[in-house]
């Protein structure tokens, strides 16, 4: 007869997390954000994974960490987030990131940056594994191109590694020795035969030119990666970046994606 604690162990076991939905980016925009969460309700995920940079360039840091916090949700540390409490050096930012990051240190509250201290800034489950930057540099480099996909790669012990960062989604895929940069048709459904890092773009500053946030699903079992992209009131959050006084590029960038 199975002991209590071993019992409990297998109906661990036996619970497989299939359906996850991945977003990064979400740089203090909480209007993109709580519409980005009105579309979960709608798709009711296994597990959510936000890539870090909570805050940074938006006008409501505050607001989308506790957002976040009321909700079962995993996260990983950016390379704003850590700016925003000291442990990542804002001198390498752009004057305009440098200054939105400063003003971001001035309002977030004591609590909240708390909890930004204590995310991990890599995270790995179910084969898969979670960072914003890549596996050579969690925080801070980008992988835009095969050969900053390589060094990860090169790296990857898990099949599928999830990357932001870039605001841009797009897909590598390692087949044998060549790597493939794919993007990410919006709605079309991706079957992943080999080892991929896979970018899901930016809920809160897209750079693809297309002002929609966008997130992906990857369905763990099947193998499938999904990209969305939603609509939200982009002109509420440009009327408060310029109601805090931050940076007018900044805001003006929202509105066709850049």
């Amino acid at each position: 007869m199975l002991q209590p604690l071993t019992f409990s162990y297998l109906l661990w076991y036996l619970f497989v997390i299939v359906i996850y939905v991945v977003a990064s980016d979400v740089h203090g925009n909480l209007e993109a954000l709580l519409s980005f969460f009105a579309y979960l309700n709608e798709l009711n995920p296994d597990r959510v994974v936000i890539l870090g940079d909570v805050v940074g360039y938006g006008p409501q840091p505050n607001e989308c960490i506790e957002e976040i916090r009321k909700r079962d949700i995993l996260v990983t540390a950016g390379n704003h987030d850590l700016a925003a409490i000291g442990e990542n050096d804002a001198k390498r930012f752009n004057p305009f990131a440098r200054r939105a990051i400063e003003w971001t240190k001035k309002v977030l509250s004591e609590e909240n940056k708390f909890w930004l201290s204590a995310i991990p800034r890599i995270i790995r489950e179910d084969d898969l594994i979670f960072v914003h930057g890549s596996l050579r540099d969690w925080t801070n480099e980008y992988i835009f191109d095969e050969e900053q996909a390589s060094a990860s790669f090169s790296v990857l012990k898990e099949k599928t590694l999830f990357v932001g960062h870039t605001h841009c989604p797009c897909l590598f895929i390692k087949e044998w020795d060549e790597i493939i940069k794919m993007n990410i048709p919006e709605g079309t459904k991706i079957t992943l035969q080999y080892s991929a890092i896979i970018n899901p773009g930016s809920i809160g500053q897209p750079r693809d030119r297309n002002p929609n946030p966008s997130f992906g699903l990857f369905d763990t079992e099947k193998g499938e990666f999904k990209l969305f992209r939603f609509s939200y009131e982009i002109e509420k959050t440009q009327s408060l970046m310029r109601e805090k006084r931050l940076p007018e590029y900044l805001a003006e960038r929202l509105s066709d994606g850049r």
